[in-house]
């Protein structure tokens, strides 16, 4: 799961290290079985980061990565989203996209999401 410190401003709490503990004490996920990515800023980050993790343990690329989130934001991964992508990181991290309901997306990974940018002291 990824996300990161961001939402509420300044908020002590990480989106991946919360959604962890739900999976594990909610829905029974073993704890081992889940990886977390604390690092991404917004959408953009999460997948180029979740695509790095892909890339790190070796996961098939040519398997689909889904994306889960709410009905609005779904949209917004699916529409707009890839002006502000390709703006900010300079590339697509995906190399095909499909939504598949109004709250999942489904993507291939790019590997030009492992590049490191050196002008960005953020990325991890």
């Amino acid at each position: 799961v990824s996300g990161g410190h961001v939402h509420p401003n300044k908020t002590p709490f990480c989106e991946a290290v919360e959604m962890k503990k739900y999976l594990v004490e909610v829905l029974k996920i073993p704890s081992s079985d889940i990886i977390i990515e604390p690092h991404a800023r917004h959408t953009t980050t999460n997948l180029r980061n979740a695509n790095r993790l892909v890339y790190q343990f070796k996961m098939p690329a040519n398997k689909p990565v889904m994306i889960v989130s709410d009905a609005s934001q779904t949209r917004y991964i699916n529409g707009n989203m890839k002006v502000r992508i390709q703006k900010e990181l300079g590339y697509l991290p995906w190399r095909s996209m499909k939504q598949l309901s109004s709250t999942e997306t489904e993507y291939l990974p790019s590997e030009i999401s492992t590049q490191i940018n050196p002008l960005d002291p953020l990325d991890p």
